[in-house]
Formats: structure tokens, sequence, C-alpha cells
């Protein structure tokens, strides 16, 4: 039969469990938030594009900011955009 005895521990199992587990639960909140903002900067990192123009010479697509293709008469190297 149930005694106050076996009652009690009963109550101190369960109450350890409920602790044990919150403590688990906060630390792994705690590691997801961390590796949500570690993502979010994989993910901007991604995100960075480059923009590209066709050069009116030879068609192929270069950085516009950059020294443009190689050919001498490349007018992204001379500063002219492309478009």
């Amino acid at each position: 039969m149930l005694s106050l005895p076996k009652i009690l521990l009963f109550l101190a199992v369960v109450v350890c469990v409920v602790m044990l587990s919150k403590a688990f639960r906060g630390r792994a909140g705690k590691v997801a938030a961390e590796d949500k903002d570690q993502d979010k900067d994989q993910d901007e990192a991604k995100n960075k594009t480059l923009d590209l123009s066709a050069c009116a010479v030879c068609g192929n697509y270069v950085a516009a900011d950059g020294g443009g293709c190689e050919r001498v008469d490349c007018p992204i190297a001379k500063g002219g955009g492309g478009d």
C-alpha cells in the first residue's frame, strides 16, 4: 500500500525530473539562439551579390566596379559602365 515515505519519494523524483527538464530546455534554448545568430550571419554572407554588366565589345559579363574584361578597347575598363 502507499505510505507517506513512498509518496514523498515519488514527489521528490517528480520535482527532480521537472527541474532537470527545465534546465536542459533552457540550455538548449540558449544554444539554439546562438546557432540562429550564426545562421543569420552566414545567410547575409551568401546573399551578397555582385553586379555584372555585359561588355559592349565582347559580350562577356564582368563586374561593373572591376577592371572590365581583358580587351584593350573594353568600355567598362574605361569607366563607361558597358550598358
